[in-house]
């Protein structure tokens, strides 16, 4: 009787998500934490993203699972989620290589991205 009850309580739940979620557009139901919108200046800030980061790809997951990948505001498919989530396991797996050299780097890659930031706004302000 439980295990009945406890399969109907899943799928109801299952289909209520499934409206609800759908409801809002994909960035509004899987937003960024404000740390992850920018690129980490240590490696401490690395190790702190990267758990956020794998949430925000799940999330986006499950949303284009439930509501179509062509809803999800980004490029998103099976086979780039894939690869995406592959890519961040590298750069959080502190022995891989991928990880050392980002680290050792990251004081020339965070200006990079910082620039490349500033420079985006500074163009799209000039724009409007």
């Amino acid at each position: 009787m439980f295990i009945c009850f406890f399969l109907v309580l899943v799928t109801w739940n299952g289909v209520l998500g499934t409206e609800d979620i759908c409801n809002t557009v994909s960035f509004r139901a899987c937003p960024k934490s404000e740390e992850s919108r920018y690129f980490p200046k240590t490696e401490e800030d690395i190790v702190r993203q990267c758990p956020t980061i794998a949430q925000y790809l799940e999330c986006l997951k499950d949303y284009a699972e439930k509501c179509g990948h062509e809803n999800v505001h980004l490029p998103f498919s099976g086979d780039r989620y894939q690869t995406m989530k592959n890519l961040l396991e590298e750069i959080c797996q502190k022995d891989s290589q991928l990880h050392l050299r980002i680290v050792k780097n990251i004081g020339c890659l965070s200006e990079l991205m910082g620039n490349s930031r500033i420079e985006c706004r500074e163009f799209s302000q000039n724009k409007s």
